[in-house]
């Protein structure tokens, strides 16, 4: 696994995926100059064809997380069910531990993250082999980030 933490720029000469280029253009294009994209500004109906890869993610307070909205293959992905409404220690318990600390860096900074991954998944449609991922910050109109956008793509072995 490889993360880049990062500003707009840091980020986007590792994008890969055109479909994650297209969900980062339009995150930039949702910005007042340098700011974090408000986020009612940021709207994923735009890019219709991501909404079974990406979640949101909405900060309550410092330390609590809480999943918005949660993608059809997300939900298959991480095999939680339904991820609207819960926390990250709700869903993967123990592993919460790993998965949380990208999401406080992103809430405190302001960065972007940018991954690739390579994993062993099998959906009921195909098997996938890697994929890459980046998680947005969205603010208020004070500029805290209150939300974390989550956008995957993944690449499949075309099996079965």
């Amino acid at each position: 696994m490889e993360d880049t933490l990062g500003a707009y720029n840091d980020v986007k000469s590792r994008v890969v995926s055109s479909n994650l280029v297209r969900a980062l253009n339009y995150w930039d294009t949702c910005r007042v100059g340098s700011a974090i994209p408000y986020r009612d500004d940021f709207d994923l109906i735009e890019i219709p064809e991501l909404l079974s890869t990406t979640f949101f993610l909405d900060i309550v307070s410092e330390k609590k997380f809480v999943y918005r909205f949660a993608g059809a293959l997300i939900e298959e992905f991480f095999n939680v069910g339904i991820a609207a409404g819960r926390t990250p220690e709700e869903l993967f318990g123990e592993n919460a531990n790993a998965i949380v600390p990208p999401y406080q860096h992103i809430r405190e900074t302001g960065e972007l993250l940018h991954r690739q991954a390579d994993l062993s998944w099998h959906s009921s449609e195909k098997s996938y082999i890697h994929y890459e991922a980046l998680l947005l910050p969205l603010s208020d109109d004070d500029g805290r980030v209150i939300r974390v956008v989550g956008i995957h793509d993944y690449t499949s072995d075309d099996i079965k």
